[in-house]
């Protein structure tokens, strides 16, 4: 079956995770961590980052080609790859302190791409967060745009970033944010008051992962709520990068980027049986489709 050609715009680093007295090594990155959940649901993806000619680089891009990422031919070349040194507690939940540079040109061959997805640091950073913003108001008519802003606190501008991340939000069919995004950008606001402002910008899907909580995703005409997929928690790392890379998977062979309330639901429900077979494993390990309808019927 013949599924939709995606590009990932977004960073791609090295994981350092430490528990207890244990140090291990994992390729990630929010947007590199959807590059691979696509390629795993069986579509031909392209991932333009910033790497280095370093030994972070040759793991990360030794990651992306074992999962059939291909990394973009024009993506710059960074004087260090970058990484992520994440911290769990007890529970598995993660904390994150970050040596992260950014940079890609602001013009790049679109040929036989059909969407696009972009998040995270990348939105933030500059330079490259003003070239993404380039990319994407100059992509050619028709490209469906996907993203998830991933917040860091520490990259994002002190002066109303909501406003900085909406002008991306303002370019997209679908946007995906969690409770904890959520929080940051529009502070004390209920959740369908988000949703309704993201699809007052623009897009024609919007989403809320809540944790435990489950996920609610919302188009203008309906709103529905989705349980969090039953499983025992290994760790949290990728979980919102599994639920949107499902997610867009889904949209995407669809075809319906403004669906009904049914469709919606079965849209969330696909998303969140992703991530509940990512957080059962250490790491951002995201699922294949098999293993995906395997649990998801």
């Amino acid at each position: 079956m013949s599924r939709p050609a995606f590009l990932v715009i977004g960073e791609a680093l090295v994981d350092v995770v430490k528990q207890d007295t244990r140090t291990i090594r994992h390729p990630g990155g929010s947007p590199t961590n959807v590059a691979v959940g696509l390629a795993r649901l069986g579509h031909p993806t392209t991932e333009l980052c910033y790497l280095g000619d370093d030994e972070n680089g040759d793991l990360l891009r030794a990651h992306l080609r074992e999962a059939g990422v291909r990394e973009h031919p024009a993506a710059l070349t960074a004087s260090a790859s970058s990484v992520a040194e994440i911290r769990l507690d007890a529970a598995g939940d993660a904390t994150y302190d970050f040596s992260v540079a950014w940079d890609v040109p602001p013009t790049i061959d679109w040929t036989g791409i059909e969407a696009v997805h972009a998040g995270s640091i990348a939105l933030v950073l500059e330079p490259g967060a003003t070239h993404v913003l380039e990319l994407l108001d100059s992509r050619p008519k028709g490209i469906r745009v996907t993203i998830d802003p991933n917040v860091r606190q520490s990259f994002l501008p002190a002066a109303d970033p909501a406003a900085h991340l909406e002008r991306f939000f303002s370019f997209a069919d679908l946007v995906k944010l969690s409770d904890e995004d959520a929080a940051v950008l529009y502070p004390g606001a209920a959740p369908e008051t988000v949703l309704a402002r993201l699809l007052e910008l623009g897009p024609t899907i919007a989403a809320i992962t809540l944790g435990v909580g489950g996920a609610l995703l919302a188009t203008r005409d309906a709103t529905v709520a989705v349980p969090a997929h039953s499983s025992t928690v290994v760790d949290t790392v990728g979980a919102g990068d599994s639920f949107m890379a499902a997610l867009v998977s889904v949209v995407a062979e669809s075809g319906a980027w403004d669906p009904d309330a049914a469709r919606l639901r079965q849209f969330g429900r696909w998303a969140a049986a992703a991530a509940g077979i990512t957080v059962s494993r250490a790491g951002a390990n995201l699922p294949t489709r098999d293993e995906l309808e395997a649990v998801s019927g």
